[in-house]
C-alpha cells in the first residue's frame, strides 16, 4: 500500500522465538468443522514445565507425530484446489529444515508468505538478535533510566485502566535465560546487582551489571527483552517509521510504551493496528450452509433475511407442535420418536451452524480454501476503503475483508450478512 503511494521502505518482521510456551496459540489452533463445537483444534501439545521455556528450546513434534498431524490436514482439505499442494510442500520442507518447534512456526509462516502470498518482507528471530548482542546501546539506555521506565510504566497502566501487572520498583524489562530453558524475571538494586530464580529449575541466578551497566553485553547473549522494552528498543535501533501493532495485547502494549519513549527520547514511530473481520466462505461453511437449508428447507432468500432465527423457531414450533398432537392421539411410537428426533436434531444443526460461522479460523484455512490472488487482493481493497481512526497513540484501520473465493451463489455484499444470521441462529434455539 506504501510502495502504490510512492513510498519507499523495508518490511521487517520478527519472529518472538523466545517468548514462554504458555500460550497455546504457538502450537495449536483451531479451523471450522461440522461438529458440536463448530471446531477442530490443529497442532500439537505442550505440557508441563516444558510450557514455562522458552519457545527455541522446545523441540519440534517427534516424525510419526508430526505424519499424524499432516494426515489429519491432508484429510480435512482433501478435495480443495486453491494452494492446498503447494503449502502442503512449504510444511513439509519447513519440518525438514527446522530444529526447534520456533523455527518449525516460522519457516512455515515465512514461506507462506513469501512463496505463496508473495510479499517481500525480511524475517528475523528474536534470538538472533539475543545472540548477536545487538541493541546493547540501547538496552543500557533504558537501564540508565530505569526507574523513570518503571514509573512511567505504571502510571501508563493505570492511567488507561490497562489489565496489565503493574511492575515493582527495580524490576528489569529483560530477561534472563537458564540453561534449562526458562525465562527469569529480574529485579536489580542500587549497585547494580540483578537476582531472579527460574520458574522451571528454581535455580537461582545473580547477574552484576555495575552500577554504570558497563558489565551488560557479559550477560546480553542469554537475555531477552519484555514486550514493552522491545517497541521501544527495536523503534529506536532500526528507525522505524511504520509500526504494525496487533489489535489486542499489541496495542495495550503500545500504549505502555509509547508514554515511555516520550519520557526517555526515544524514537516513536507512526503505529498501526488493522481491526478487522474475515468473511469468507470455506469448504465447510458451505457445507453448514446447505445442512442448514435441508434441515429447515430454507432458500438462499430466507438465510440473508434477517427474520431467519424467527422463522427457524416457527419450524421448530411445528414440530414441537407436532409431537404432542401425535402424543395426544396415541400414535404409535415409532413416528413419535421420528418427530421428536427431528425436532431434538434441528436443535443441534442451527447451534452447529452457529458455532461454525462464529469461530474465529486460523489463517491457514483461510489460505487452504483460497486462492492467493482472491486473498492479495481482498486485503488491497480492505485497506484502500480504510480509513485511519486516531486511537490514543496508534491509529485504527477498521475495515473488513470480504474474500470471494469461488462462490457463486453469494455475492460479496451478501457474504457478510450471511455471516450475521447464521451466528445467530442457534442462540434461541438450543
Amino acid at each position: 500500500m506504501l510502495a502504490q503511494n510512492g513510498i519507499s521502505g523495508i518490511a521487517f518482521f520478527g519472529f518472538a522465538d523466545q517468548n514462554a510456551t504458555t500460550a497455546p496459540f504457538l502450537y495449536k489452533n483451531q479451523v471450522p468443522a461440522l461438529n458440536k463445537n463448530g471446531l477442530q483444534k490443529i497442532g500439537f501439545t505442550v505440557k508441563g514445565p516444558d510450557k514455562w521455556k522458552c519457545f527455541d528450546r522446545i523441540e519440534k513434534p517427534l516424525p510419526e507425530i508430526w505424519e499424524d498431524e499432516m494426515a489429519t490436514l491432508e484429510h480435512l482439505y482433501s478435495g480443495i484446489t486453491s494452494e492446498h499442494q503447494e503449502i502442503t510442500e512449504i510444511m513439509w520442507r519447513s519440518y525438514e529444515r527446522a530444529d526447534s518447534f520456533s523455527d518449525l512456526n516460522a519457516y512455515i509462516f515465512s514461506g507462506i508468505s513469501g512463496d505463496i502470498l508473495g510479499f517481500d518482507v525480511f524475517f528475523f528471530r528474536y534470538s538472533d538478535i539475543q545472540q548477536n548482542r545487538l541493541f546493547s546501546d540501547e538496552c543500557r539506555q533504558i537501564l540508565k533510566k530505569l526507574d523513570n521506565y518503571n514509573t512511567v510504566y505504571n502510571t501508563a497502566i493505570r492511567k488507561a485502566d490497562l489489565d496489565s501487572r503493574p511492575v515493582v520498583p527495580g524490576e528489569v524489562p529483560f530477561w534472563y535465560h537458564c540453561d534449562c530453558g526458562g525465562k527469569i524475571a529480574l529485579v536489580t538494586d542500587s549497585s547494580g546487582v540483578c537476582r531472579g530464580v527460574c520458574p522451571v529449575c528454581k535455580k537461582e541466578h545473580e547477574l552484576d551489571f555495575n552500577t554504570d551497566f558497563s558489565q551488560f553485553d557479559t550477560f546480553s547473549e542469554r537475555m531477552s527483552i519484555s514486550a514493552v522494552s522491545r517497541n521501544l528498543i527495536f523503534a529506536e535501533g532500526l528507525g522505524t517509521h511504520f509500526f504494525i501493532s496487533g489489535s489486542g495485547g499489541g496495542l495495550r502494549y503500545g500504549k505502555i510504551s509509547y508514554a515511555i519513549s516520550s519520557t526517555i527520547g526515544f524514537n516513536q514511530p507512526l503505529t498501526f493496528s488493522w481491526s478487522s473481520k474475515d468473511y469468507y466462505l470455506g469448504t465447510v461453511h458451505k457445507n453448514a450452509v446447505k445442512e442448514l437449508q435441508n434441515t429447515f428447507s430454507l432458500t438462499k432468500e430466507d438465510l440473508l433475511d434477517s427474520s431467519l432465527n424467527e422463522r427457524i423457531g416457527e419450524f421448530r414450533g411445528k414440530l414441537a407442535a407436532k409431537v404432542t398432537e401425535m402424543e395426544a392421539e396415541g400414535a404409535d411410537k415409532k413416528s413419535i420418536r421420528l418427530y421428536t428426533g427431528r425436532f431434538l436434531g434441528s436443535a443441534k444443526t442451527a447451534d452447529m451452524v452457529s458455532r461454525v460461522f462464529s469461530t474465529v479460523p486460523s489463517m491457514f484455512d483461510l489460505c487452504m480454501n483460497l486462492d492467493k490472488e482472491d486473498i492479495v487482493e481482498s486485503w488491497r481493497e480492505a485497506l484502500n476503503c480504510s480509513v485511519p481512526e486516531r486511537y490514543d497513540s496508534s491509529y485504527i484501520l477498521a475495515h473488513d475483508a470480504v474474500y470471494e473465493g469461488d462462490s457463486s451463489e453469494f455475492s460479496l455484499d451478501e457474504i457478510p450478512v450471511l455471516y450475521r444470521n447464521l451466528c445467530a441462529v442457534g442462540v434461541k434455539n438450543k
